[in-house]
């Protein structure tokens, strides 16, 4: 029992563990959409530290893996942000005493769409060891960089100035 598979779509698991949490929720997610966002401000007790680490790339805003919005939303209430540019797992932290090792990333694809699998390890001593190196990553000011209002102002400015992508539209002709 202290290890459940999670196969998608596995969104109502992670609204009862982000509802669940009294002390600290850590994320790790290089992509993240604003309704999951939303979601996670939503149903987290307000009295709950909140830290996210993402991969704060213009690149991945531009063409739409992860929302700028998103990341707003969370500033706005009092989540910790940072990011990680080599970051690529997905793993998510509540009370140091469940843990979530998953492909899914906080995304709706992440948690309902996409077939994604993962782990739900409802171990103490396993989740602290996993919180522990979060929190060595999260902590590293080489590796990590803090995203302010100021960041996330100035890659608002730069990704408005920059044309939109076109998208060629291929006609199919019937024979």
């Amino acid at each position: 029992d202290n290890i459940k598979i999670l196969k998608s779509p596995w969104k109502n698991d992670f609204i009862r563990l982000v509802e669940g949490a009294r002390k600290s929720i850590y994320l790790a997610s290089p992509y993240i959409k604003k309704d999951i966002a939303r979601l996670i401000v939503n149903h987290a007790n307000p009295n709950v530290k909140i830290k996210y680490l993402n991969s704060f790339k213009l690149s991945n805003f531009y063409r739409g893996a992860s929302d700028l919005e998103a990341i707003g939303i969370l500033r706005d209430n009092n989540v910790t942000l940072k990011s990680y540019h080599q970051l690529h797992a997905k793993v998510f932290i509540f009370d140091e005493t469940k843990s979530v090792v998953t492909s899914g990333n906080l995304t709706s694809g992440g948690l309902l769409n996409n077939y994604e699998y993962g782990l739900l390890i409802n171990d103490e001593v396993l989740s602290s060891k996993i919180a522990e190196d979060y929190q060595v990553i999260f902590r590293d000011k080489e590796l990590t960089c803090r995203i302010t209002i100021d960041v996330i102002n100035k890659a608002s400015q730069i990704l408005d100035s920059v044309p939109k992508e076109q998208k060629p539209r291929f006609q199919l002709e019937d024979k």
